[in-house]
């Protein structure tokens, strides 16, 4: 069942889209200044690995901001558990804005640094992943089951008890773990330092749900007759 067309949903994705065509315009406004070779690449130091054309630039910004964008704006018409996606509409409109505010700031550093300006990861990147993690806590526990957004491992796929129940656990750490990483990334001087925690403490975040969810899914095995 896909979600109806209504004016609120039309005025929803015309948002979306006016919010992804924001890089585009500040890439407009900054193209005359760009200088003839421009960074496309850069490494876990934040230094420039790469170069190319201006006009390179826009192919990456494509994809940062409309592949996510078109995966989730298709899912209500192609997941077999669309229903599930059209019950927890707000929810998934919730995500989706948080996942699209992030990739317009990323496609927006991508475009200052292309302008000449050094923006070591530690400075925004790292603290826009765990910002991206708070924002998607704060709709995971109304997410109901499907197969393109939240905490999908083979045993919330499997079992709606283990989908709430690892979505429930996986918001207050994704929540409260994103604030306080990217508080403690930000205050964090070095760089080096900061990647040192960021990369670890970013997979312990990710990896924890599934740990958890597979330890619901082996006691929930141990105790059927």
């Amino acid at each position: 069942m896909n979600e109806p067309t209504t004016p609120t949903n039309r005025l929803f994705e015309a948002s979306l889209v006016a919010l992804l065509l924001i890089p585009f315009g500040y890439l407009a406004y900054k193209w005359s200044s760009l200088p003839p070779s421009v960074p496309l690449h850069w490494n876990a130091a934040g230094e420039a690995d790469r170069y190319g054309d201006r006009a390179a630039l826009l192919l990456p910004l494509a994809l940062i901001l409309f592949v996510p964008y078109a995966a989730l704006l298709l899912a209500p018409r192609i997941d077999p558990r669309r229903k599930n996606l059209s019950t927890s509409s707000k929810a998934f409109r919730g995500a989706r804005l948080t996942l699209s505010l992030f990739t317009c700031c990323i496609a927006l550093v991508v475009v200052y640094s292309a302008d000449g300006h050094n923006v070591p990861p530690g400075d925004v990147i790292f603290p826009l992943c765990f910002l991206l993690l708070a924002g998607l806590g704060n709709f995971l526990p109304a997410l109901r089951s499907n197969y393109f957004i939240g905490i999908r491992t083979p045993w919330t796929i499997e079992s709606e008890e283990n989908w709430r129940r690892t979505h429930r656990f996986g918001a207050r750490l994704y929540f409260w773990g994103g604030l306080a990483g990217a508080v403690i990334v930000f205050l964090i001087d070095d760089q080096q330092h900061r990647f040192n925690f960021f990369l670890p403490t970013f997979l312990v975040f990710a990896l924890t749900p599934v740990l958890y969810s597979y330890l619901l899914h082996h006691r929930s095995q141990r105790t059927e007759p």
